[in-house]
């Protein structure tokens, strides 16, 4: 995080996110740039209750900026002359955002990258699987026994296991439940 680089070494940070993954990055971001204390919160309003208490040379907010509260924040750390503030933003909404934060020149936007776009979660080379055997997952994931999955598909008990084994085989899963929530997840049940 290059903008973050250009603080002053020794600084203390608060970082306003309610994401924990976020946050922990943001966290070694600014470690790495030199802060000798990162605090975090997950709400605009409990960052603004910090930030009074405390002193923070940056303040790095990952909220939606029209989030309850976030405007109060940025009137706070904008109008305090050793305080620096930056917005991250998803670049949908750098406009409006930019309306918020141009009143103060201590304020920044940082904007964030696209997310990269999901692959299809299903593996290749994986088949179509039969009416029949969607039927017997979705019964399984209902928790169906044996004898009533066979006795709703017209199968006896035993083939019915062994389409469940074949079907564990080719998704590699250890066990039902395992079978179960990789076919969910592999989009073969909905």
């Amino acid at each position: 995080m290059s903008s973050i680089d250009a603080a002053e070494d020794g600084f203390s940070a608060l970082v306003v996110t309610p994401d924990t993954l976020t946050g922990a990055r943001l966290e070694a971001d600014l470690v790495r740039a030199g802060a000798r204390a990162v605090c975090r919160e997950s709400s605009a309003g409990a960052a603004v209750s910090r930030w009074e208490a405390g002193t923070f040379g940056l303040v790095v907010v990952d909220l939606d900026p029209f989030e309850v509260g976030v405007t109060e924040l940025v009137r706070h750390v904008g109008g305090s002359p050793s305080s620096r503030l930056m917005l991250l933003v998803a670049p949908e909404d750098v406009a409006l955002a930019a309306d918020l934060v141009t009143r103060f020149r201590n304020v920044g936007l940082l904007v964030k990258r696209a997310e990269p776009q999901a692959e299809d979660p299903r593996p290749t080379g994986l088949r179509p699987i039969s009416d029949v055997d969607q039927n017997v997952l979705r019964m399984l994931a209902g928790g169906h026994s044996l004898r009533s999955i066979a006795r709703s598909v017209t199968l006896s008990p035993h083939t019915v296991k062994r389409r469940i084994a074949s079907l564990r085989a080719e998704l590699g899963a250890a066990d039902r439940a395992h079978l179960v929530s990789t076919a969910i997840r592999n989009g073969l049940i909905g």
